[in-house]
């Protein structure tokens, strides 16, 4: 799961997950019609910066069978704010 979110980001800015992460990681800014990647464990929504009317439209990614050592680790080191060695 963690290789999804590092290709979309180096995909669309050409910085991987951690770069991504370093820069961005505090507050991303974005403006209607914008596609922002993230994962609902870490993410916060709303009106954060775009005031209380701002509308959020969610696009979910699932997976299939979550479970398994490599969905465990992964869960883990989602809730931790790192990935799993070698991802």
């Amino acid at each position: 799961m963690a290789r999804i979110f590092c290709h979309q980001v180096l995909m669309a800015t050409g910085m991987n997950w951690d770069a991504f992460r370093s820069r961005w990681e505090i507050l991303m800014p974005g403006e209607q019609g914008d596609l922002i990647f993230g994962h609902n464990l870490t993410m916060l929504h709303g009106g954060l910066a775009g005031g209380a009317g701002r509308i959020i439209e969610p696009l979910c990614l699932v997976v299939d069978t979550p479970d398994g050592l490599d969905y465990e680790e992964w869960l883990a080191a989602s809730w931790r704010r790192t990935l799993p060695k070698g991802v």
